[in-house]
């Protein structure tokens, strides 16, 4: 599946606010179960699955969507 642009800058643009919000790469990658180097990965285009979108919508008490994460999946 390819992704738009746009939706991969946005995603990028909601996993960014996930880290501030959470304070560090590491604590958003510990709140996914992922590493750290996966969550570097997410703030350089590489989008997250599905998956770790809906969890990083939990850590972040709803202030980071889903759907602002992977639009071409959920909205």
């Amino acid at each position: 599946m390819t992704i738009a642009t746009t939706d991969a800058h946005t995603g990028t643009e909601a996993v960014a606010r996930a880290v501030s919000i959470l304070g560090s790469q590491g604590r958003l990658a510990q709140a996914c179960g992922v590493s750290q180097a996966a969550v570097w990965k997410w703030l350089r285009g590489q989008l997250p699955k599905g998956e770790h979108a809906v969890a990083i919508e939990v850590a972040t008490g709803g202030q980071v969507s889903r759907e602002a994460i992977r639009p071409d999946l959920f909205v």
